[in-house]
Parts: C-alpha cells; sequence; structure tokens
C-alpha cells in the first residue's frame, strides 16, 4: 500500500499518511521513497515547519535529520505504531506543537522537559504522566487522553489556556489553581460531580462536561464569574442543581441526554442566557419559568414528552429559534404570534400536528420558516 506525502503552503507543512489515515493525496509516493531520498535531505527544505507522521509503521526510520530543520515547529505522531518516543524528538528545541495519539507508547520520558518552547501538547496513550510534565511552563494548550494517573504539580502551568481531559478515572489535583484557564473540557469519565476548587477559575469562559456520570455539581460553581457556556450533556442529572443557575454571566446552557422533568425556579436569574438545550430529557410539561429569559434566541427541547405549549411562551419575545420535535404537541397557543416578529425558524417535526393546525400556524406566524423534517 501507499503512504502519502502532502505539501502545503510553499512546503511549510507535510502531512505523510498511510491507508489508515484520511487518503487526501496532494502529492503521492510510497514512505520508502520518503525516507531513502527525502529525509536524508531534509535540509533542502529549511522552510519546513511542521511534519504530520499518520497511520504506518514508522519504527524502522530515525528522525535525526529532522535536528537539520531550525524552523520545525510541529511535529504530529498518530497511529504510527511506536512503543517508546524517539529520543532525537527531545533534540527540537525550536517544537511549539507536539502530537503524540494512538500508538503503543507506556511511558513519557522526563526529557519532555526539554522541550521548553512547546506550547500546546497532545498526549493520547495509556501511560502515567511523569512530573517532569508540568515543567513546560510556556504551555497554553494541553490534551490528555487514556492517562491512567497524574503526578502531583499542575499547578505550575500558569499560563496554561486550554485543558482537554478525556477517558481519565480523576482529575489532577490542584486543578483549580490554574488561574489564566479559559476553556475545561472533561469529557467521557466517571466523574460524578467536580472537586470544590472548580469554582476557582475565574478565568474560565468554557466548561464542557459532555458524558461523564455527574449527577450533581458543588456549590462553588457558582463563583465562576466570567462563564458563558456550560454542557452537562449525556449525564445523570435528575435535577439541575440550583447553583447552575446562579452562574452570573453564563450564555449558553446544554442539558441534553439526561433525566430532568423540570428546571428550578432559579432558572430566572440566568438573565443574559440566550440559548437552552434541553433535547432528551423527560419533561412532560413545558418548564416553568423559561418565559423570564427574557434574553433567550435558541430554545430546544426535542425528543421529551410535551402535550401542548404554555401561553407564556408568547413571553419570549426575543426567540429566534424554537425547536420541539419527537413530542405529543397537537397545537400551538394563540400566544406564539408575540413572536412573529423575531422568530426565525419552528422544528416541529415528530409531533402529531392535523393539516389544518398547520395552515393556521402559517398565517400565524407568515415569516416564519416552519420545518417538519423529522430527522
Amino acid at each position: 500500500a501507499l503512504d502519502y506525502i502532502k505539501f502545503y503552503k510553499d512546503n511549510t507543512y507535510i502531512a505523510l499518511e498511510g491507508p489508515e489515515a484520511d487518503p487526501r493525496i496532494e502529492v503521492g509516493t510510497a514512505y520508502e521513497t520518503f525516507s531513502k531520498y527525502i529525509l536524508p535531505n531534509i535540509e533542502l527544505l529549511p522552510q519546513l515547519q511542521s511534519i504530520a507522521f499518520k497511520g504506518f509503521d514508522m519504527t524502522p526510520y530515525s528522525l535525526k535529520p529532522l535536528q537539520k530543520l531550525k524552523n520545525l515547529y510541529g511535529l504530529t505522531l498518530f497511529r504510527v505504531h511506536l512503543k517508546t518516543i524517539p529520543p532525537e524528538i527531545f533534540q527540537l528545541k525550536n517544537l511549539t506543537f507536539l502530537g503524540i495519539e494512538d500508538n503503543e507508547i507506556t511511558v513519557i520520558p522526563p526529557e519532555i522537559k526539554n522541550l521548553t518552547h512547546l506550547k500546546s501538547l497532545n498526549i493520547a496513550e495509556q501511560l502515567a504522566l511523569p512530573s517532569e510534565i508540568w515543567e513546560l511552563q510556556n504551555l497554553r494548550g494541553l490534551s490528555l487522553v487514556y492517562i491512567s494517573s497524574f503526578p502531583p504539580g499542575i499547578e505550575k502551568l500558569q499560563n496554561l489556556f486550554d485543558l482537554s481531559l478525556a477517558y481519565i478515572s480523576s482529575l489532577p489535583s490542584g486543578i483549580g489553581k490554574l488561574k489564566k484557564l479559559d476553556w475545561l473540557i472533561l469529557n467521557h469519565t466517571p466523574l460524578k460531580t467536580l472537586p470544590s476548587e472548580i469554582g476557582q477559575l475565574q478565568k474560565l469562559t468554557l466548561l464542557d462536561l459532555e458524558d461523564n456520570l455527574i449527577t450533581t455539581l458543588p456549590n462553588s460553581i457558582k463563583n465562576l464569574n466570567s462563564l458563558k457556556w456550560l454542557t452537562l450533556i449525556q449525564n445523570k442529572l435528575k435535577i439541575l442543581p440550583e447553583s447552575v443557575t446562579h452562574i452570573p454571566q453564563l450564555e449558553e446552557l446544554w442539558l441534553d441526554g439526561n433525566q430532568l422533568t423540570t428546571l428550578p425556579h432559579s432558572i430566572r436569574h440566568l438573565k443574559y442566557l440566550k440559548r437552552l438545550h434541553i433535547n432528551n430529557n423527560q419533561f412532560t410539561e413545558f418548564p416553568q419559568h423559561i418565559e423570564t429569559l427574557k434574553n433567550l434566541n435558541e430554545l430546544e427541547i426535542n425528543k421529551n414528552k410535551l402535550t401542548h405549549l404554555p401561553k407564556s411562551i408568547g413571553q419570549l419575545t426575543h426567540l429566534k429559534f424554537l425547536s420541539i420535535k419527537h413530542n405529543n404537541i397537537t397545537q400551538f397557543p394563540l400566544e406564539i404570534t408575540l413572536l412573529k416578529d423575531n422568530l426565525l425558524i419552528v422544528r416541529l417535526g415528530g409531533n402529531p400536528i392535523s393539516k389544518q393546525h398547520v395552515e393556521q400556524l402559517k398565517k400565524w406566524l407568515p415569516q416564519t420558516e416552519l420545518d417538519f423534517d423529522i430527522h
């Protein structure tokens, strides 16, 4: 099978892709050709800034020639069957991005600390992190997947802006001391709650907690004064923690795929909320007090058990997008006409609405697109 070389932007980026990788080919050749002719003469491409090795067995090949590339800033080793990290990588002192993903590596050697210019590091391997990771104090982005354990000391990464953790069993201690953290993504974990120190992340604007086992959240989450985007999709919530409704600047709240039957009265405190998704829950009634969310412009409540919409929906005068697919709604209240000036789209497929009422809706909402697609 062929492996492929792709050149981008005047040879500043090369992707070497085998049959397991995305086969978008720009320049095709056998990898043996690359290793025999191009790699030994790599210094003839002094402008080369980034190389991605993807989807082939690169264990027979040496990366020592890469040390000749003084402008090499990015290196990706994705699914290339490595059992250890080639030591010559730690001599690439100018690297600002390193991705090591889906190999068979079990140890990150302490020499990782030599890459002092790294700003972004992605590791997706089943291993325990060495404490030397925390010495990379220029890191702004860190993505860790399948990591079995974390040494203490993450608070040393005081420039960290974006932290993504997935398929881990526990959080690193000291996470609340990352004072500049702006994005925190925690996906596919057995976490049932978060540590109270999470409330110390005063710069956090995005908190993504999709696909965990969360049943509650600490009261301190209300202290996230900069948080604008919170997702709790695919968790085990039966009750929305009231602390969530006191996050002062929250603009987007995603609660799809839980077991919610109602929302707390305190939802009215989310005065800046613009987008609310509560799809695939257990609502039999339209949640009370949603009508108090005067800035709401997008509401999705698909795949619940609603039988009607309340008259109070007419108070959501800024609403632009409403999706109520796959409920048991038969008709809309007359008050829906109060939304006609701003309402752009209503998605209502999968409801037993009569043709006569559909024609009535078209008259009530002449400028609104009515979408009956059930998908």
